[in-house]
C-alpha cells in the first residue's frame, strides 16, 4: 500500500526564547479570542471553553445522564447531537505560560476532533470490545493512536496556517508521549505509541520515525505492527467516510489483531509474574499493592521461557486468578497513563456493570460547571425563543400567502374558494382530457379563419400587383382582387344530464365529471352551450348565452343533491325544442347530449304514448343530432335499447373525448348530406 506522504516539510527546529507570563488582563483576552476562533472554526455557536485538567473535546455530562436514564436504549436511537462534543477544556496555566502558537495549535487539533472524530464509533466499539471479554481501555487506546493522526491530516489540509500550528504543537508534545522508557512498557502500549508516532510523522519534519520504532522491544509488538502498517496507512488516508474509517478498517481489520497481541501479553505477563515470585521466594497475599504492581513491572523485563511456564503451572488454581486480575488491572493502567495525551485526562470512560459505556468530562469544579450549565442553557433558550419566533413569522409568512393565493383564484374563478375546491374535486380527474376534446372539436368545427383576397377579378376594390404583369398581356382585365368571406358556421350545444334516483352513487358522480369535461372544452372552443337536468323536474343551470364562469360552474354541482323520478321522455322533449329554437334562431348546427342510464320511470302526467322515450329519440334524431351517453359500468344494454346507433357507452371517462366526438361528427355528416 503506498505510504503516506508528509503533508508539509516543517522548519528545522530553532531554539526557543522564552516569553514573559501574561498577566490576568492579557489571559483574559486570550480566553475571549480563542472562543470567538473555537466558535467560528467548529460552527458550534454554543461552544464552551471551561477550564480543567488539560486539553479535550468533551461531550459533557448529558450523554451519560441519558444512558442512564434509559439504560436499554439502543446507542443508535439517542439524539445523534449527545455525541456531538459541547465542551472544550483547557488547562488555565497554559494560558499563562504556553506561547501562542502552541495554544492555537492544541486548539486547532482539539477542534480537529470535534469536526472529525465520530464519538458514537467510540461509544459503540468500546461496549463491543467489552462485550468481547476486553477493558475498555484497550480499545481507546487503539482508537486515540490512530484517531488522532487521521484527524490531524483532515484538519491541517484545510489551510497552510493549519498545518503550521499542528506542526509547532505536536513537535513539542512529542517528549511527552513518546518517552524513554517506553521500550520497558507493556506490549499493546508499545504499539499503540508507535502507531501514534505514524500519524506524528505526517506533521514534523524532524520527527525520525525509523527511531521512534526502535522502542518496539518487544517482538509480538513488531509483529503486530509490521502486520497493521499498511491498514494503518489505509486509516490514515481515509479523509472522506469516518463511520468507515472506525467500522470497517480500524474495528474490522486492526482491532483482531490487537486484542490477540492483548491476549498474548496477558498470558505471559502472567507467567513472568509467576517467575518473579518464585525467584524471590515472595508470597503474592501478603505483598501490599504497590508490590504486587512493582512486582509486574519487574517482569516486564524478564523474557518468557520454560521456567516461568513451569512457575506458572506450579501455581493453584485460585492464586492464578488473582495474578491475571492484577496484570490485566495493570496493563490498563499503563494503557490509560501512555494515552493521557491522546486523549485527555479531563475526559473520563467508566464502563457500568451491564457493559455501557459512559464518557464524560471530570476534574472540572462543580462551581464552573454549574455556570456552563446555566451558560448553555440560556443560550439554548434564546435560539429556541429566536427559532419559535422566526417560525411563527414563516408560518405568518406563509398563511398570507396562501390566503393571497385563495383569493387570486377566487378571482379567477368567480366563485368562493371553497366551492372552488368541492368543484375541482370533480374537474382536476378530467382537466388533462379538455385539451384532446377541444382538438377533437377543431376536427369537426375548425377555427375561424380571416378572410383572404383573391385575384383574378374584372372588378374590385384593390389591384392584383402579383398579377399584373401577367393579366395586361393577355388582356382578359382580371386585374383585380376580392375578399373572399368565407362562411362562418354559427353552433350550439345542449348538455342534458339525468339527475334521478337511478343515477345515484357512481353514476351520478361519472356523468358530472363528464359534464364537465364537455363545459369545459366547449367553453374554451367558445361554442355556445346551455345545461339542463331533469329528474321529476326540469332544471335549467346554464343558458346559451351565459359564460361558462364562477356560479355557472358551482351551479353545475347541485346535481349530486336533486335525485327523483326518471321523467326522461319528457325532458329529452324539452330540452330538443328549446335547441330547435337556437338553431332556428341563429342559423345554427350542433346536438343535443343526453347523460343518462336510460331507466325511463315519467311523471304520472307523462305516460302517454307521446312521451315514450324511444319514440322520441327516433323523431328528433331526424331533426338534429341526438346523442344518448352512459358513462360507468352497467349501462350499455339499456343505452343501446333506447338511443340505439346515437347510443354510445362509455365505461371510462377518460375515454368519453374520443367516443363522443366520433359518433357526433359521424351524425353532423349525416345532416350535411340531407342539407345538400
Amino acid at each position: 500500500m503506498e505510504q503516506p506522504k508528509p503533508i508539509e516539510e516543517k522548519p528545522e527546529k530553532t531554539e526557543k526564547i522564552e516569553k514573559p507570563k501574561r498577566n490576568k488582563a492579557e489571559v483574559a483576552a486570550l480566553k475571549s479570542e480563542l472562543s470567538f476562533v473555537a466558535k467560528n472554526i467548529s460552527g458550534k455557536p454554543d461552544l464552551r471553553l471551561v477550564p480543567g485538567a488539560g486539553w479535550a473535546a468533551s461531550l459533557g455530562s448529558k450523554l451519560a445522564e441519558e444512558r442512564k436514564k434509559y439504560p436499554h436504549k439502543k446507542l443508535e436511537d439517542f439524539d445523534p447531537n449527545l455525541f456531538m462534543p459541547e465542551i472544550l477544556i483547557y488547562p488555565e496555566d497554559h494560558l499563562t505560560t504556553k506561547d501562542d502558537d502552541f495554544i492555537y495549535g492544541v486548539l486547532r487539533h482539539e477542534i480537529g476532533h470535534f469536526r472529525n472524530s465520530d464519538y458514537l464509533a467510540l461509544t459503540e466499539f468500546t461496549e463491543q470490545a467489552v462485550k468481547e471479554g476486553y477493558a475498555a481501555q484497550d480499545l481507546i487506546m487503539l482508537y486515540n493512536s490512530w484517531e488522532d493522526g487521521r484527524s490531524n491530516k483532515i484538519e491541517g489540509a484545510k489551510s497552510e496556517r493549519a498545518k503550521y500550528l499542528l506542526g509547532y504543537y505536536l513537535r513539542e508534545d512529542i517528549k511527552e508521549n513518546l518517552a524513554p522508557d517506553l521500550k520497558n512498557s507493556p506490549a499493546p502500549v508499545q504499539f499503540g505509541m508507535v502507531s501514534w508516532g505514524r500519524g506524528l510523522e505526517l506533521f514534523v519534519s524532524d520527527f525520525d520515525f525509523v527511531e521512534a520504532k526502535k522502542l518496539l522491544t518487544n517482538a509480538k509488538a513488531q509483529e503486530a505492527y509490521e502486520k497493521l502498517e499498511p491498514v494503518l496507512d489505509e486509516f490514515l488516508n481515509e479523509t472522506e467516510d469516518g463511520r468507515h474509517a472506525f467500522r470497517d478498517i480500524m474495528f474490522r481489520k486492526a482491532w483482531p489483531v490487537y486484542k490477540e497481541l492483548i491476549k498474548n501479553y496477558l498470558e505471559e505477563q502472567a507467567k513472568k509474574t509467576a517467575k518473579n515470585l518464585a525467584d524471590q521466594k515472595k508470597d503474592w497475599d501478603k505483598l501490599g499493592e504497590e508490590e504486587k504492581q512493582k512486582t509486574i513491572e519487574d517482569a516486564n523485563k524478564e523474557k518468557i521461557d520454560e521456567e516461568a511456564k513451569e512457575a506458572w503451572d506450579k501455581l493453584p488454581e485460585e492464586l492464578k486468578d488473582k495474578i491475571k486480575q492484577a496484570v490485566r488491572a495493570y496493563l490498563s493502567k499503563k494503557e490509560e497513563e501512555a494515552a493521557k495525551n491522546l486523549m485527555p485526562s479531563s475526559m473520563d470512560i467508566k464502563v457500568d456493570p451491564n457493559g455501557r459505556v459512559m464518557i464524560a468530562p471530570k476534574e472540572v469544579p462543580n462551581d464552573i460547571k454549574e455556570k456552563v450549565r446555566l451558560e448553555i442553557a440560556a443560550e439554548r433558550g434564546k435560539r429556541a425563543k429566536e427559532e419559535a419566533e422566526r417560525a411563527e413569522a414563516k408560518k405568518k409568512e406563509l398563511e398570507q400567502m396562501e390566503a393571497d393565493r385563495k383569493k387570486l383564484l377566487e378571482k379567477q374563478a368567480g366563485m368562493k374558494y371553497e366551492d372552488l375546491e368541492k368543484y375541482n374535486q370533480y374537474y382536476s380527474p378530467v382537466k388533462k382530457y379538455v385539451d384532446q376534446l377541444v382538438g377533437k372539436l377543431d376536427e369537426i368545427f375548425p377555427p375561424k379563419i380571416e378572410s383572404e383576397w383573391e385575384g383574378g377579378h374584372k372588378r374590385g376594390k384593390r389591384i392584383d400587383v402579383r398579377g399584373i404583369g401577367r393579366e395586361i398581356p393577355a388582356k382578359t382585365g382580371k386585374i383585380f382582387e376580392q375578399k373572399n368571406v368565407l362562411e362562418e358556421k354559427n353552433l350550439a350545444f345542449t348538455l342534458l344530464i339525468d339527475v334521478s334516483g337511478s343515477m345515484g352513487g357512481t353514476k351520478i358522480q361519472e356523468a358530472l365529471k363528464a359534464a364537465i369535461l364537455m363545459a369545459e372544452g366547449l367553453s374554451k372552443k367558445n361554442i355556445p352551450f346551455e345545461i339542463l337536468a331533469f329528474g321529476s323536474d326540469f332544471y335549467e343551470l346554464k343558458k346559451f348565452d351565459e359564460p361558462y364562469f364562477g356560479k355557472q360552474k358551482f351551479k353545475l354541482m347541485s346535481i349530486l343533491n336533486l335525485g327523483g323520478g326518471t321523467d326522461i321522455g319528457f325532458a329529452t322533449d324539452q330540452a330538443a325544442k328549446r335547441l330547435q329554437r337556437r338553431f332556428l334562431s341563429e342559423k345554427a348546427n350542433g346536438a343535443l347530449i343526453v347523460f343518462t342510464d336510460g331507466e325511463p320511470a315519467p311523471n304520472p302526467e307523462h305516460r302517454g304514448p307521446e312521451w315514450e322515450l324511444k319514440s322520441l329519440v327516433e323523431k328528433w334524431s331526424k331533426k338534429m343530432p341526438l346523442l344518448g351517453v352512459g358513462i360507468g359500468h352497467g349501462m350499455e344494454a339499456t343505452i343501446k335499447h333506447y338511443f340505439d346507433k346515437s347510443g354510445l357507452y362509455v365505461p371510462d371517462v377518460n375515454l368519453l373525448p374520443a367516443k363522443l366526438l366520433d359518433i357526433l361528427k359521424k351524425q353532423l355528416r349525416r345532416f350535411e348530406k340531407v342539407g345538400e
